[in-house]
Order: structure tokens, then sequence, then C-alpha cells
């Protein structure tokens, strides 16, 4: 008699054929532009067993995965927590490549996978209604989305969780935005996300958001050299917070390197220091000095700076080779 673990560990096993073929069939350009790259099943079971640990005290899961690809992470889920814990399973994949093979081999097996465009979806009856919401969003650069697209997504992340993000964002930042209005009260969102927001100008919004509106519980930095995904080289992270108010004097876990289970290094951070901290990659390595900006003076505490506007006159702004000449210029 086939049990249920042996059930889901043959699901997994066709999942991953069926995403290393869909992977296969499409052209890795087209895969980059739409920012589709797919999360390593090792890696998505170790967030899914951080995630029964955050939620123990939880003894029925909510689960919502806004960019499910073939299902990486209900597999996990299923894996770790098991179907009968799980009481309801939503899943959003907007590209039919990838979203109807996904449909038909999770037939039956407890999810609800809507093929939509999760930015467009209305919360409805699902508004406030998932205790879990882990995601590997679809990483769109800013360049790629139209500016009338950036004006519908900039409104509903407004509408949804009050962020304002810039022009140059990301749409990962945006699915972190809309999420905001799905997850319940209490409830724990984990995010695989490039490290980029960290230090970043159009990462101010997304870090404010973490630091004031949810209470972040922990980062995750993996090291520059350890991609996660053998066709994107970007430095990935990993974002826990749950949708509640921060207490005061929170603090806040920062690991790097190794994985997320056994980190190189470790280092609790007050939430003080984040919001003064410019680039946070420097945590947990340097949070002695990010400690020490608290209370110093700053350039912009002083002075407002700002690009130069560019003229198109470059003949009064470079020099001709005869000029340099001239000069003696190095």
């Amino acid at each position: 008699m086939t049990t249920s673990i042996e059930h889901a560990q043959g699901l997994e096993e066709r999942r991953v054929t069926l995403q290393d073929a869909l992977d296969e069939a499409k052209e890795r350009r087209e895969r980059n532009r739409l920012g589709q790259f797919a999360t390593p099943p090792p890696l998505a079971r170790e967030m899914l067993r951080e995630a029964a640990m955050l939620l123990e005290d939880r003894q029925h899961l909510r689960f919502l995965d806004p960019a499910i690809g073939t299902g990486a992470f209900y597999s996990a889920l299923l894996d770790v927590v098991g179907q009968k814990r799980v009481k309801k399973a939503v899943g959003y994949e907007i590209d039919p490549h990838y979203g109807l093979p996904a449909k038909q081999l999770w037939a039956g097996a407890g999810i609800d996978l809507r093929l939509e465009d999760f930015t467009r979806a209305a919360p409805a009856a699902d508004r406030g209604q998932y205790d879990l919401v882990i995601c590997n969003p679809p990483y769109v650069r800013h360049h790629h989305l139209p500016a009338s697209e950036k004006r519908r997504l900039n409104a509903r992340v407004g509408r949804a969780s009050g962020i304002e993000l810039g022009g140059l964002a990301g749409l990962y930042c945006y699915f972190i935005g809309l999420v905001h209005e799905w997850l319940a009260d209490g409830g724990l969102a984990g995010w695989l996300i490039p490290s980029e927001f960290m230090d970043v100008v159009y990462g101010t919004a997304i870090k404010r958001y973490l630091i004031e509106k949810v209470t972040l519980v922990g980062i995750h930095r993996f090291d520059q050299k350890d991609v996660q995904f053998s066709d994107a080289l970007v430095s990935s992270a990993i974002v826990w917070y749950r949708k509640q108010l921060p207490a005061a004097h929170h603090r806040v876990a920062f690991t790097c390197g190794g994985t997320l289970e056994q980190p190189l290094a470790k280092k609790i951070v007050a939430a003080d220091v984040l919001h003064r901290a410019a680039k946070w990659t420097r945590l947990p390595t340097d949070a002695e000095s990010a400690e020490a900006e608290i209370g110093s003076a700053r350039l912009s505490s002083f002075f407002s700076v700002k690009r130069g506007q560019v003229t198109g006159d470059n003949a009064f702004f470079i020099l001709t080779q005869e000029e340099v000449a001239r000069r003696g210029l190095p």
C-alpha cells in the first residue's frame, strides 16, 4: 500500500523531471527576461523546515505561493508538514508554459492552482486568509516593466500596504507589497529574493516596510560566490517576517554564508541600527560599524546631495586630446 509520504515523494520526482523539461523547452533568454528561475529543491525544503519551526504553534496552515511555477514550495510543504496539516493551499502562475503542466501534476493533491497574474488578482474572500506565504517571485528588472505597468502596480501596492516604490524597483518588490493584504494577522511570509534591495536606493521603501509595518524575523544572505540558481548570476537572500507591528526595542537575526540552517555568521541586530544603516549587506559581519553610525553625523544631515542634470553640451565638459596635451594632463 502506498503511503502519503511515498506519494508526495513520487510527485516531487515527477515535478523535478517536469521542471527540467519545461526549462529546456523554453529559450533561456526569454526565461531571463521574465525572471523565471526555478527554486532548487534542497533550498525549498530548507525554507519550509524553517517556516514550520516558526509556525509550530499553528495546528493547521493556510498556504499561498503567488508565483508557484511547478510547485517546489508546495511540494516541500507536503514533505515537511504533511497533507493533514495543510487546511488550504493556493498557488498563482501567470505563464501557462509552466502553469498548465503544474495544474495537471497537482490535480487532486489539495492545492488550488490558479492560472492568473497574481498582481491583478483581487483578494476578495482571500484577504487576510493565509498563515504562510512562501515565494520565489519573478526577478523581472525594472527596464522590462513599461511605465504604465509600474503606475498600475504602484497604485495597487499603495492600497495594499502603503508602500510607494521607485521607478527602478524590480517586479519582486511589488509582490512583497501586494502580499500584505493576503496575509493573516500574525501570518508568516518567506521570500527568496535578490539581496540587492538591502543596499540600493529603490530598496529603501522595502526596508522601511520591513522595519515599520511588519515584524522582521530575520534575513539570511548567501555568499556572493554561492549563487542559488544555476541559470542566474544573482546574489540571493531569504527574508522572514510576520504581519504584525514590531514591538519596542525589536531585534532581528541576520545571518550570512553557508546555508539557511547552518550559516557561517550570525548577529542579532537592534531595529534602531536597521533604521540608520544605509547598507544592510554589511550585516551581520560588520554589525559593530553599523551600530557605530547611530548618533553620528552624516553628510545628508547638512546637505541635500543631488545628481546633476545632463545638458548634452559635452564640448563644455569634456577636454579634447589637443587640450589635454597642451595642459600636460595625465
